[in-house]
């Protein structure tokens, strides 16, 4: 039974994952929605993205309905620059992606983070050093959706570069959309089976989280009171 509407050919779905918005539970829908035979995970980096693409055969490449990444909003366009891109994603309110982020790689020792923020919670020290060098725990949505930690640039973004965006906290509302935007048959499938949520939960202090990410906090409002 075929669960989507095929797109036509110069059209291709890009679902940017934002990390810890519910993406991998999205990614797994998205497999039982499309198989793995019209799914490409790319990787984040636009060279090696080309690559891949590039060592597929055209009847793979044509096959293609969907691609995912942890991705910036314009890297399908890169990979696949004669494709309309229909790009949709999640968000979440900062501090709790943030937090959620933090503890998912404290749970996980293969993790590239997982000794820096180790030694950070074992000797009780700040996250500020942390928060201020890397880019995963500021105003990483902004960025993700506009190439920068604006706001008002990722609002902008959205309007002209994305076609649907939900929010982690509702959930099951984006899945809907989605179907009803893409010609789903979500019949007989669950929807809100979550993966990769952690079993550990930090004592994290909100408002240093929230030092680094007034920007992504405007746009979560921003969306949660236009949507």
């Amino acid at each position: 039974m075929l669960r989507f509407k095929p797109l036509d050919n110069d059209r291709i779905l890009y679902f940017i994952h934002i990390p810890k918005t519910a993406g991998s539970s999205f990614n797994n829908l998205l497999v039982q929605i499309y198989g793995h035979r019209h799914l490409f995970h790319a990787d984040k980096d636009v060279r090696e993205g080309k690559k891949s693409i590039n060592e597929l055969n055209s009847h793979k490449i044509k096959n293609i309905q969907v691609v995912t990444s942890h991705a910036r909003y314009d890297f399908a366009k890169s990979i696949l620059p004669d494709k309309n891109i229909i790009a949709i994603t999640l968000i979440r309110d900062p501090v709790q992606r943030v937090k959620s982020q933090i503890n998912y790689i404290y749970s996980n020792p293969k993790h590239v983070l997982y000794r820096q923020i180790k030694e950070i919670v074992d000797q009780n020290l700040s996250f500020k050093k942390l928060f201020q060098e890397n880019a995963n725990f500021g105003n990483l949505q902004c960025i993700m959706l506009a190439g920068e930690p604006n706001a008002g640039k990722a609002i902008e973004s959205v309007g002209q570069n994305i076609s649907l965006m939900g929010s982690t906290c509702m959930y099951n509302k984006f899945v809907t959309d989605c179907s009803l935007l893409l010609g789903w048959n979500l019949n007989g499938l669950k929807l809100d089976e979550r993966t990769n949520k952690s079993a550990i939960c930090l004592e994290l202090d909100d408002s240093l989280i929230l030092d680094y990410n007034r920007e992504d906090q405007k746009l979560f409002e921003w969306h949660i009171n236009n949507r």
